[in-house]
């Protein structure tokens, strides 16, 4: 079987489109990574130190001050050596969702000087870096997951279109426009962005059929009526799956 004379150029375009998706998935992946890391050094960030020993206290008092109204409570632990302490605080060092209740777990730093034998201990409070930078991180990470999965599957289904696609000619192509309010460098303005639009005659579905191409960032150009037109791809199997690309409309990348 012949392969249409513009079957390289429309797999090009589609590589070349799948290389600045993947800018997305590279700037996801790499704010991932690094949030995951400031989340491993939230210790040192929030207490200056790490080397304090972590114990699990609880919450045996509870009480407001009847002059200022600030809630107390009063934590107990044991350290390494098997002895208890008992600690008081106020209720902002109680680094959960809610009011302080008697009975209820909390994290407590403690290091005891080999010097005095005196117990220094307070409440932990970098879980809460921990929590934001550690679920900012998984965000980031489905995110550039989910972009990645896209564009293979974007790729593998356009890939196809070319190989077996059907090609019908678009009616009333049009060039649409938007501005982005982005400044990428300094001094720069917004990024003004073109698609081609236009419509096709679906008999499946016994109508005309709007249809458009991806976002372009290159200058836009003019549509005359001697202005050669790219053709639609139509999958055969499901005609609901289109791609139309832009063709010589925009310069290829060198």
């Amino acid at each position: 079987m012949t392969e249409p004379p513009d079957t390289a150029a429309l797999l090009a375009e589609i590589e070349r489109f799948g290389r600045q998706r993947r800018v997305g998935f590279w700037l996801a992946a790499g704010g991932a990574v690094g949030l995951a890391w400031v989340a491993t050094q939230s210790m040192s960030m929030m207490h200056a130190s790490d080397d304090y020993e972590t114990v699990d206290a609880t919450i045996v008092a509870v009480e407001r001050d009847p002059q200022g109204g600030e809630l107390w409570m009063t934590s107990e632990f044991v350290d390494a050596t098997g002895k208890r302490h008992r600690e008081r605080e106020t209720e902002g060092y109680h680094y959960a969702p809610g009011e302080p209740k008697v009975g209820q777990s909390i994290e407590y730093l403690v290091r005891t000087s080999p010097l005095t034998g005196d117990v220094d201990a307070f409440p932990r409070a970098d879980r809460i870096l921990q929590w934001f930078f550690g679920g900012t991180a998984a965000f980031l990470a489905a995110l550039a997951l989910g972009l990645l999965v896209f564009v293979a599957r974007q790729r593998t289904r356009r890939r196809h279109l070319v190989r077996h696609g059907r090609r019908e000619r678009v009616q009333a192509a049009r060039i649409g426009h938007r501005v982005v309010p982005f400044t990428g460098t300094r001094g720069a303005g917004p990024a003004r962005l073109w698609r081609l639009e236009g419509r096709w005659f679906d008999p499946d579905r016994s109508g005309f059929v709007d249809v458009r191409s991806d976002w372009q960032n290159t200058p836009a150009p003019e549509l005359h009526d001697d202005t050669p037109l790219p053709d639609l791809l139509v999958d055969p199997r499901d005609p609901r799956r289109t791609w139309l690309p832009v063709g010589t409309l925009v310069r290829q990348e060198r």
